[in-house]
């Protein structure tokens, strides 16, 4: 029986690093039936939704992104391969190009299983996780427009953070019975569980400490919230120096105490995303529950005891002058 496992994300759910293991282990999985497809490019299967990503004409299918759909089809569906394509822009896809999603769906029916696994994760990590990941590459986009952007249900440079819209939009295309939710609050506590939770699916017995490289696992981890926020202040190169960040660190410890936890958020701001998403999410808790889903568990984090940004007075920034000064005696 062929199977189709769709990996659609969310971002700032592990995907990246999952992309890499998977990639790294092609050869290894091939032996035990799971298929990897060579992406176009890249570790990921971004090429497949092609228009989203902004890549150059070079890096884009000569045929159009279905084409890349249509061969993988003719390859593996009507064999006993379970196929695995991982592509977080597919969520994005499937609130910003519906119809394209179904033109992706119509394919996948080809397949005598098709699963659609996304991972959802609490909207006051997620909003910091993909902040995070804007900043450390561009200037210029303030974090109170981004919760402003969240709290009116939109998205900020491809990440939605209305979990339920995401998934009512990849059910229309793909029906009831291909949806797996999941809790990526839940599922990554150990190192290995959004990976493990994936290569479930394939009705293989394949587990990823039987994979010989594991490395990947490591790939794209956020670095300090805080920090990070405060090199972007005094930073306006494309890619924020390392040296910078780690000045920034530097201040918070001497300021702060060394070793305290850091949120870019203001408290004001997790309370108001807390209220809006808390019941947000319950009303996709109930659309789950009556599509005979469990429920996900989507806790708010308790971080009452972070440095949070509405901590940067004057003293700190007068703190972090004195260690760029003496950075650069």
């Amino acid at each position: 029986m062929s199977r189709l496992i769709l990996h659609v994300g969310t971002h700032k759910t592990g995907t990246s690093s999952v992309q890499r293991v998977l990639y790294d282990n092609r050869a290894q999985l091939a032996g035990l039936g799971v298929v990897y497809p060579d992406p176009f490019y890249g570790v990921e299967h971004h090429a497949m939704i092609g228009k989203l990503t902004e890549l150059a004409p070079a890096y884009l299918p000569p045929k159009g992104r279905l084409s890349l759909w249509e061969a993988m089809a003719d390859q593996y569906a009507g064999t006993d391969a379970s196929v695995i394509i991982s592509s977080e822009l597919l969520s994005v896809a499937a609130n910003a190009e519906e119809d394209f999603v179904a033109q992706i769906a119509q394919v996948a029916r080809r397949f005598d299983d098709v699963v659609v696994v996304c991972f959802y994760r609490n909207q006051v990590s997620f909003v910091q996780a993909s902040y995070l990941e804007v900043i450390k590459k561009r200037a210029g986009h303030p974090i109170i427009d981004t919760v402003a952007v969240a709290l009116r249900n939109a998205d900020f440079r491809g990440a939605f953070y209305h979990n339920r819209a995401t998934h009512a939009a990849l059910k229309r295309s793909f029906g009831t019975q291909a949806m797996r939710p999941l809790s990526y609050d839940t599922v990554s506590v150990t190192p290995t569980g959004v990976l493990d939770a994936i290569l479930a699916l394939t009705g293989r017995p394949v587990r990823a400490a039987q994979l010989d490289r594991l490395e990947g696992l490591n790939s794209n981890r956020s670095p300090d919230p805080l920090a990070t926020y405060v090199a972007r202040q005094v930073s306006d190169v494309p890619n924020i120096p390392q040296s910078v960040i780690d000045l920034a660190q530097k201040a918070l410890d001497r300021h702060f105490g060394a070793g305290r936890a850091t949120t870019l958020l203001t408290r004001a701001e997790i309370v108001s995303l807390t209220k809006k998403f808390s019941a947000d999410n319950e009303l996709m808790n109930a659309d789950l529950r009556h599509d005979g889903h469990e429920p996900l568990v989507l806790p708010f984090p308790d971080w009452s005891d972070r440095i949070h940004r509405d901590d940067l007075h004057a003293g700190y920034w007068l703190e972090l002058a004195r260690v760029m000064a003496l950075a650069l005696a």
